[in-house]
């Protein structure tokens, strides 16, 4: 059986991404948390997805989304879920 690492490996993998947007799920992957998400910063996501331009990068999440291997939010900074661990409760986070 896969731990959520590979089971979320494998979903970019199979998702036939464009290159761009693959390399950003990668990237993405390896700095999650061990449950895995994660929060960045605009400008770190910008410079991430090798991209000046806010559209691009919610391009490339929406791909991802819509694949089915994140979900996110954004407000000051953007919160990435991937889908292959269990949601994470928020009473339980600590602030």
């Amino acid at each position: 059986m896969m731990d959520p690492f590979q089971q979320a490996l494998a979903a970019i993998k199979a998702a036939g991404l464009p290159a761009p947007t693959y390399r950003t799920a990668r990237e993405l992957l390896d700095l999650a948390a061990e449950n895995g998400q994660l929060k960045i910063g605009k400008a770190a996501l910008r410079e991430l997805c090798g991209t000046t331009k806010d559209e691009t990068v919610r391009g490339h999440l929406w791909q991802l989304q819509s694949a089915g291997i994140i979900h996110w939010s954004t407000n000051e900074v953007v919160h990435i879920s991937f889908a292959a661990w269990p949601p994470v409760d928020p009473a339980l986070v600590q602030p």
